[in-house]
């Protein structure tokens, strides 16, 4: 099955679908970006391909920033997140 982001207008106005989360529950999917509503602080996500470099975990990420990250899983500590799904 071909991958929605094959055409690539899809995710990027949402058409493949999203998770709005505001709680501190794990929320797994095949996500393609973090939108952050307000100012969110992560405890665990576990990206695909693996990060490099300092973690997201512990850093508070100010409203308004979006981040590109193929990720399967993410937990916040606090605020809330819309996570963009890369299939539909």
């Amino acid at each position: 099955m071909a991958r929605s982001y094959d055409n690539p207008t899809n995710p990027a106005f949402g058409l493949t679908g999203f998770e709005y989360i505001n709680n501190t529950a794990a929320h797994t999917g095949d996500f393609f970006a973090i939108q952050f509503i307000e100012d969110t602080v992560i405890a665990a996500i576990t990206a695909n391909p693996a990060l490099t470099g300092n973690a997201f975990v512990g850093d508070t990420f100010p409203a308004g920033l979006t981040i590109y990250c193929q990720h399967s899983s993410i937990t916040l500590t606090s605020g809330r997140v819309i996570c963009y799904k890369a299939d539909v």
